[in-house]
């Protein structure tokens, strides 16, 4: 059987799908098999007596001698003994895998990841399933779930040492962990990991609100990133989230740890925040020797709320400080915020713009002014005006 022919019976019937792993008959098809793609929806009619056991996979990995591609989403049973499971099988270097995405409970992830040597050029996405509810946990157990998809063993995962850009996203009903190689002039695909987990929330309540939540995860993330991702040399970092979330102190003894950062984004998610503590953290003197934090930064964007413009003498503040302790100015500045008409004027827009452009080789501000509603008003108010209800942009 060719392998094109193995791909389409992965892609065919689940009955079909199951026989495949299960038959020892099938080991020899499947050591020709290049392409793996096996979707689990039970909402989808299939019958839930078909699943896969973790164990049956991890046993005939082994025979995917020619695999590119593997695909799983939903396939197994919570894996009762992962320890047990990980000790009882060698690691297998599947030499031609370009892609890799799996979307299973953290634990089966993890079963799987230790199972496999990936090549550095390969595609990883991992989308976990704590099998819990954020409110019932701290949010530094997320980060567990983080590590835990993540083979023990870095040699495993070789790309872990060539990653340079890291993206930290919080939201409502997921975060997101995901690193990159550096773009080479030949590059298609630079290949990647990107590591999710479900926070299994949807919407927020008044009898549970989990905008804490969220933000105590974001802040648990940026502090502990760096155990996550130890040797990887990183040097652009994006954050997205709720950045009020972030103190000055979580700032600085995070960005302490990548010295070679030359690329900074930081992205309020709701676009309502100033980056007041981010700021503060880039100006801060707490280092030995009150050495300049970041110090070899050249691009800084920013995004998110300047409600007056006393926020935006704070970012004129911290570029003049960092100017005259590095004695050189900024290859690119970007910083694209939100704020209040009635307290910042076209003509303080311009004024500002042309005072960042003095401290970056390529310069770009954009403000976007919004109505302020005269008067307080509560929610029960049928003339209740939305804050952001006209915009313009200067």
């Amino acid at each position: 059987m060719q392998s094109s022919d193995i791909a389409n019976h992965a892609h065919g019937q689940s009955s079909t799908r199951g026989q495949l792993l299960r038959q020892p008959t099938n080991r020899l098809s499947l050591s020709q098999l290049r392409v793996f793609h096996d979707d689990f929806m039970p909402n989808y009619g299939f019958p839930p007596g078909d699943s896969l056991s973790i164990e049956s996979f991890l046993e005939v990995i082994p025979n995917f001698h020619v695999l590119e591609e593997l695909s799983l989403c939903n396939r197994f049973a919570l894996s009762t003994n992962p320890n047990d499971q990980a000790r009882q099988h060698t690691p297998f270097f599947a030499q031609r895998l370009t892609s890799v995405k799996i979307e299973d409970f953290v634990e089966n992830i993890a079963l799987i990841m230790s199972r496999l040597i990936i090549p550095p050029s390969a595609d990883v996405a991992l989308t976990g399933d704590p099998g819990r509810h954020l409110g019932n946990d701290r949010p530094g157990q997320y980060l567990s779930d983080f590590r835990k998809m993540l083979p023990r063993d870095e040699f495993l995962l070789p790309a872990m040492a060539n990653y340079e850009h890291l993206e930290i996203r919080s939201e409502l009903n997921e975060c997101e962990l995901c690193v990159k190689r550096p773009v080479g002039p030949s590059d298609l695909n630079p290949g990647g990991l990107s590591l999710l987990l479900w926070t299994h929330h949807d919407k927020d309540s008044d009898a549970f609100p989990i905008e804490p939540l969220i933000k105590g995860l974001l802040k648990a993330m940026i502090s502990g990133v760096r155990a996550i991702f130890p040797g990887a040399p990183i040097t652009h970092i994006e954050v997205y989230g709720p950045l009020d979330a972030v103190p000055v102190d979580t700032w600085v003894s995070t960005l302490v740890q990548f010295p070679a950062l030359r690329r900074l984004s930081i992205d309020d998610n709701k676009l309502k925040n100033p980056h007041t503590a981010f700021l503060d953290a880039l100006m801060t003197r707490s280092l030995p020797d009150s050495a300049l934090l970041c110090p070899n930064l050249e691009f800084l964007e920013l995004y998110g709320a300047a409600h007056y413009e006393s926020h935006l003498r704070h970012i004129v503040r911290c570029l003049q400080d960092r100017t005259s302790r590095r004695s050189s100015i900024l290859q690119e500045f970007m910083a694209e915020l939100h704020g209040y008409r009635s307290c910042v004027s076209v003509g303080k827009v311009s004024e500002y713009r042309r005072l960042f452009a003095g401290f970056a080789h390529k310069s770009t501000f954009k403000f976007k002014a919004a109505a302020r509603r005269r008067r307080e008003r509560t929610l029960g108010d049928p003339e209740w005006m939305m804050l952001y209800m006209h915009q313009d942009e200067a």
